[in-house]
């Protein structure tokens, strides 16, 4: 399954790691492809595909033609209240700003004071408190775009945020995980990104056009990648670091963990 020896090292090592590496890799491949772009520090995080953005008119929220997607980073203004959407239904909106506009998100979809992530493990228990006996019977399925909050981290855990969709859908509001069990590397946020919003989509053509440039990336999700592509793929593992340790030194064992 998971070969973890040599990848799991502290999470704020891994946070400023990921920072450094990000900016070789924007100067290596440069602005113009499109995939890979400057990671700035995320203020908030949406959680959803196609997610509605809203503008408030006479004190009704208007979607609006375009979306944010899942997994994009955008500036959080702090401010969140309740009001009626265009159906007359009410829910509670935060401001968020993207590209210095605001718009209005339905607060299920969007994770303040967060950065992406992807969740690597086959089995991730849920944990209401960072206490190893606060284990909930919920399970966040492998290969999920969260929100990671950095600020909770602990020892061994911390908190994510996420939609998680499928026959019942169900919204993850700061509940923690092992830190063991997601990544927060760019490359394998945005392979995850492409991957999951190729797979959402109606054209077979561009579908594969995605997930062609999500193998461009560096990531651990390759040989998934290729799978999806029929490109044959002799790797047993479902998350592969490997290339993480051939860059990065395992920290001593007195280090800050």
């Amino acid at each position: 399954m998971f070969r973890k020896a040599g990848y799991f090292i502290g999470f704020s090592v891994l946070f400023i790691i990921s920072i450094f590496f990000i900016a070789c890799s924007k100067e290596s491949a440069g602005a113009s492809n499109g995939i890979v772009k400057e990671h700035k520090k995320a203020e908030a995080v949406i959680l959803h595909k196609n997610t509605a953005l809203y503008k408030e008119v006479d004190e009704v929220m208007k979607v609006q033609k375009n979306n944010a997607n899942i997994a994009d980073i955008v500036g959080w203004k702090n401010k969140v209240k309740e009001a009626l959407r265009y159906d007359n239904v009410k829910r509670n909106f935060a401001l968020i700003d993207i590209d210095g506009e605001d718009y209005w998100v339905q607060t299920v979809f969007v994770a303040s004071d967060a950065v992406p992530g992807v969740i690597i493990g086959n089995e991730t228990i849920l944990y209401s408190k960072p206490d190893i006996t606060k284990a909930t019977s919920s399970i966040i399925p492998e290969y999920s775009l969260v929100a990671v909050h950095p600020d909770t981290e602990s020892e061994i855990f911390v908190s994510i945020s996420a939609y998680v969709d499928g026959e019942k859908p169900y919204s993850v509001e700061q509940k923690f995980i092992k830190k063991e069990n997601v990544t927060i590397f760019y490359d394998d946020v945005q392979a995850m990104k492409l991957y999951t919003i190729a797979n959402a989509a109606e054209n077979e053509v561009v579908k594969r056009e995605l997930l062609k440039n999500a193998l461009e990336l560096d990531s651990g999700f390759k040989y998934l990648i290729r799978k999806e592509l029929g490109i044959e793929d002799e790797s047993d593992d479902n998350y592969d670091p490997d290339y993480y340790e051939e860059e990065y030194d395992e920290p001593e064992e007195d280090s800050d963990y």
